[in-house]
């Protein structure tokens, strides 16, 4: 790329009008074109489906984009911060998949290694997902293969593994809630199959607990033996985090009845949308509708039986839970509050003195 000066802005041209962007992005940075450098490489960055191709692109764009900004525009622009933030919300989803990763590492030993992918993605989902046994197993074994083949999944896909894994760990049941901040930072997906994956999350929130057990013993635990058992469900921690989000990092939330899958033509609409979309290179080639509707209707069941029979009443169980959090919330603010009287005070008496 290394061009006399005369040549340089014909070069510039060229490279445009061929629509080379993995070239182009180079000699922007030659010619101090650092916008233009940024915008291409973040373009190119969307239709990338190699991971480590993805996360790079991803890492230049945005050091590019921040040299193409004046400092006052880093310190004072609100449309400089978003567009950084934009980015950083795509490399969350690369760093999401590298945790994915780490946890597939963690479950397969040297002999699975030895193995071809597919069984390694076999594996994967037999024990990464043991106490989930509505868990749509094809698709479930078709991501953990792209994922361990360095493919870059959407945001739908991540979602599907962050919440149909075990999430028993207490950790672990935070991905639940941030499956559900993924979905609502993309801007590229079409809302019906955004709302569809949502609901998805939501159901396996309301299936990682077992409600009919915390029914049966509700009857003779006292008020806080019940509650603490409460604050431990996956439901109490996916709540606490989405109504912790400042109001610009809004996650809806989903009532247990609103997250059962009906086997509607919209909801099979938004599947077959997903599906069709890669055609490429065949993410999806393994992968039956049939077979992925049949299956979330039966991960669904479970649910049904929750929500519609007489025995367990989930929707009495979230409105406990949702007071809780509550609660919670506002005790952790007068902590906050409390915290920062002691700061104030600390620095008054260190002025005084």
């Amino acid at each position: 790329m290394t061009q006399d000066r005369a040549y340089q802005s014909m070069l510039s041209r060229f490279l445009k009008m061929s629509k080379i962007p993995r070239l182009a992005w180079i000699q922007d940075v030659a010619t101090k074109r650092y916008e233009d450098a940024s915008v291409a490489l973040l373009t190119e960055a969307a239709r990338e489906t190699q991971l480590a191709e993805q996360k790079l692109m991803l890492s230049i764009g945005k050091l590019a984009k921040v040299a193409a900004l004046t400092r006052s525009q880093l310190d004072q622009s609100e449309a400089a911060q978003r567009a950084l933030e934009a980015i950083d919300d795509r490399l969350d989803v690369v760093t999401s998949h590298d945790r994915l990763v780490e946890m597939c590492r963690g479950v397969l030993d040297a002999r699975d290694l030895a193995k071809p992918v597919e069984v390694q993605a076999r594996r994967c989902a037999e024990r990464l997902c043991a106490g989930n046994a509505e868990a749509p197993k094809q698709l479930t074994t078709s991501l953990f293969e792209a994922l361990l083949m360095g493919r870059a999944l959407s945001t739908e896909d991540l979602a599907d593994l962050l919440s149909v894994k075990d999430n028993e760990a207490n950790e672990q049941a935070h991905d639940f809630a941030h499956a559900l901040e993924l979905l609502s930072r993309d801007r590229s997906t079409p809302q019906a199959r955004m709302a569809l994956a949502a609901r998805t999350v939501w159901r396996r929130v309301y299936m990682r607990d077992d409600w009919a057990a915390l029914r049966q013993s509700a009857a003779s635990a006292s008020d806080d033996a019940l509650a603490t058992s409460l604050r431990s469900s996956a439901l109490f921690a996916t709540l606490l985090s989405c109504y912790s989000k400042p109001p610009q990092e809004h996650v809806s939330i989903v009532r247990p009845a609103q997250a059962l899958f009906g086997s509607t033509p919209e909801e099979e609409d938004a599947l077959r949308a997903r599906f069709s979309a890669d055609t490429a290179d065949g993410l999806y080639g393994k992968v039956s509708l049939d077979k992925v509707v049949a299956e979330y209707a039966s991960e669904s069941q479970k649910l049904r039986e929750y929500v519609e029979g007489q025995s367990v009443k989930l929707e009495q169980f979230f409105d406990e839970v949702e007071r809780l959090v509550g609660v919670e919330m506002q005790q952790q603010q007068q902590q906050n509050q409390e915290a920062y009287g002691q700061d104030d005070t600390l620095m008054m008496d260190e002025s005084v003195a």
